[in-house]
């Protein structure tokens, strides 16, 4: 697998700035408590390293996000990752908590929001309908002067599955 080394390029498109996300919490209900305290906070990356299970010959990468990143803006980094067009869904679970794309309540739902430590681990399914199921560990958490962090993909190994394949039941 070639990793590609920037990822921002691509996800600018979709992409918020931070002052946008504070500009869109701001404007929306019952978020003034989050509000005050992102303003406060200092930009974290952090360093995660996705594994992709039951998948043989491993499957690899360690990418670098910025923790005020949505969780389903994530989800489009793995689509940039491996290839893919089309969104099926995707599943997060953190210490008993979910996050998916079936539910509106969780849109907004950034990493930051989880206060994740080093060697933490937390699953990622990405399209449900194959059901490409991640584990993802937190191998860093480094303060970052600035509000603006690239997306980097820093190290990666195995080739991505095709698209809509079936998952890895199809394919082992």
């Amino acid at each position: 697998m070639r990793c590609r080394r920037s990822l921002i390029s691509h996800i600018t498109r979709q992409h918020r700035t931070p002052s946008q996300y504070r500009h869109r919490l701001q404007l929306r209900a019952g978020y003034a408590d989050t509000m005050a305290q992102t303003s406060t906070t200092a930009t974290k990356r952090l360093v995660l390293r996705a594994v992709l299970h039951d998948v043989s010959p491993i499957v690899a990468w360690v990418i670098a996000v910025p923790d005020h990143l949505e969780v389903h803006d994530l989800h489009e980094v793995f689509l940039t990752l491996l290839g893919w067009t089309q969104d099926l869904g995707f599943i997060v679970r953190i210490r008993a908590q979910e996050v998916n794309s079936f539910r509106r309540k969780t849109r907004g739902t950034r990493l930051r929001d989880f206060a994740l430590r080093r060697q933490e681990k937390f699953r990622y399914i990405c399209d449900t309908l194959d059901w490409w199921e991640w584990e993802i560990r937190v191998l860093d958490v480094k303060p970052v002067e600035g509000e603006e962090v690239d997306i980097v993909c820093l190290t990666g190994r195995g080739a991505a599955s095709p698209e809509h394949c079936g998952g890895p039941v199809a394919i082992a």
